[in-house]
């Protein structure tokens, strides 16, 4: 009967830690699908407002918001490449000083920047711990901000880079793959809406010769 009755609490025992795994599963899937239909409800929301808006500074400035916001970050910067540098076109979390400072301080290509990095690289690059990063330019400034781990992604038109998506957490460690390749979709998003701007600004220029010329056509026949 002894047996039996140990025999009994096992398995009770076995059965109570097997539901509460079961659980954790379930609350980590429910998690993880509420995530992953938010980051759908974003990019379906990011395409349409790269295909409807005209404002290319609209589309960046969103663009760098919800990339901050889904990776948990604290601030974030998208830039562009402006002839030998890296030229800040939207910031999100960082206060009006840091961006100030940071203009001012500008990110050369082949430097030691992880923007540089990337573009140099033309892939994404991680800096889990800026603390272990000793030769890190920013290293100082962006502890005393409290930043402890950078990601950048270039952003790629065909097989040129334009510019660069950095992402800077207040929590040491890599960002996970998931996140990785949302913020290479949010790039990708990015060029998509600086070149719709460009084709835009064309468009508006050729309309504008056109109808320069048919009033120097109509002055002239007058």
């Amino acid at each position: 009967m002894q047996q039996v009755a140990e025999a009994f609490n096992r398995a009770a025992s076995q059965l109570a830690e097997a539901q509460q795994g079961l659980e954790r599963k379930v609350e980590e899937r429910t998690l993880e699908l509420n995530r992953t239909v938010s980051e759908l409800q974003v990019l379906g929301e990011l395409t349409q407002t790269v295909n409807s808006s005209l404002d290319v500074q609209v589309v960046l400035d969103y663009i760098v918001m919800h990339a901050v916001q889904l990776s948990q970050a604290k601030e974030g910067t998208l830039y562009t490449i402006d002839h030998d540098a890296l030229a800040q076109r939207a910031n999100h979390g960082r206060s009006a000083e840091t961006i100030q400072l940071s203009s001012a301080d500008r990110v050369k290509l082949g430097s030691g920047s992880i923007g540089a990095r990337c573009v140099a690289l033309r892939k994404p690059v991680q800096i889990p711990d800026v603390a272990t990063e000793t030769g890190y330019r920013n290293r100082e400034r962006m502890l005393a901000e409290g930043i402890h781990a950078l990601l950048a992604v270039p952003l790629m038109q065909e097989d040129k880079v334009v510019g660069a998506l950095v992402i800077r957490s207040a929590e040491v460690g890599e960002f996970p793959q998931d996140m990785l390749r949302l913020l290479q979709t949010f790039a990708a998003q990015s060029v998509m809406a600086i070149r719709n701007a460009e084709l835009f600004g064309e468009i508006q220029e050729k309309s504008e010769q056109l109808l320069a010329a048919s009033q120097m056509k109509s002055q002239f026949l007058a």
